[in-house]
């Protein structure tokens, strides 16, 4: 029977079990999408069809948005139940990352720390973001987090088994991009690989950094695991339809964090089943007019 309520965290895993069962198509399609976006704003921009600048930012959006179908892939939920077609998150996880000159095995890794120890700084590799003190703070974090989280190669390689496979996904998945832009940029197109290559993946880690690490995890209050990630309900008009989508629905961010497996195209309606047992546990929930503050615990006494 179809779970149509959700009144404990019991039923919220067997809502994510009903929504697991078949093939993430919605995932599988986007993520090509994203990447057939991608390689139009290169081919764009090197053409000169539109200027540099303009395909630099559409570059640094569809990135952006390519990391909600990579994330999925990071969790193994595109096959769904089907095992044999596990290889496709390896597959797409690996083209959408490839475009941020970045490892996608090492970010898996790097995102399971985030999952296991969210919010805490010494273990969340995510926290350095989500732990800044002010918005200003936060911005310039998550400009220079596409520098910052290439260290953790270092920090989740002693936790990793098979090692030598690590180490040889990581550098192929890295080497192979880098030594395509090294090789155009000395050929003459250094321009174009700084503006179509380089800066939108600075710029996409820091849309991905800001609105998915501080946005959502920005919080004091961090004694529960329910209290410690932010839903931002849209209203209900059409700048909130388009709000979740573009999005990539993180603004019920919260659920993923309970339940990975639930695909992120069924987070609203996940939330819409979950929302009175979520804030009758203290989940926060930012309704559509309130302003973006974070959770602050009463002073003593």
């Amino acid at each position: 029977m179809s779970v149509q309520s959700v009144y404990s965290m019991r039923d919220l895993k067997l809502l994510a079990r009903e929504e697991t069962k078949g093939f993430q198509w919605p995932t599988l399609a986007y993520s090509s999408l994203v990447i057939s976006m991608t390689l139009l704003g290169i081919w764009l921009g090197a053409a000169g069809v539109v200027p540099l600048w303009a395909a630099m930012f559409w570059n640094a959006f569809w990135m952006s948005q390519g990391y909600t179908a990579a994330h999925e892939c990071a969790h193994r939920n595109i096959n769904g139940k089907h095992r044999g077609l596990r290889w496709l998150n390896d597959l797409f996880g690996i083209a959408g990352f490839t475009f941020t000159l970045h490892s996608y095995t090492v970010h898996c890794h790097v995102h399971r720390l985030h999952h296991a120890h969210t919010n805490d700084p010494a273990r969340d590799t995510d926290a350095w973001v989500s732990d800044a003190p002010n918005l200003s703070s936060a911005i310039i974090r998550s400009l220079l987090f596409y520098f910052y989280t290439n260290y953790f190669i270092f920090k989740v390689f002693p936790l990793v088994r098979e090692k030598r496979k690590f180490v040889i996904r990581a550098v192929t998945e890295t080497a192979v991009p880098f030594a395509i832009v090294i090789y155009l940029a000395t050929i003459g197109y250094w321009l174009e690989v700084l503006m179509l290559s380089v800066a939108p993946t600075i710029l996409t880690f820091a849309l991905v950094s800001f609105f998915i690490d501080w946005v959502p995890h920005h919080v004091e209050d961090k004694s529960e695991v329910i209290k410690q990630t932010l839903i931002q309900k849209p209203s209900k008009t059409w700048r909130g339809w388009l709000f979740s989508r573009v999005y990539g629905f993180h603004n019920y961010h919260l659920i993923h964090h309970l339940v990975p497996s639930i695909p992120w195209y069924a987070q609203e309606r996940t939330f819409e089943k979950a929302e009175n047992f979520l804030k009758a546990n203290g989940a926060r929930v930012k309704e559509p007019n309130e302003a973006l503050r974070p959770t602050t615990q009463p002073a003593a006494g």
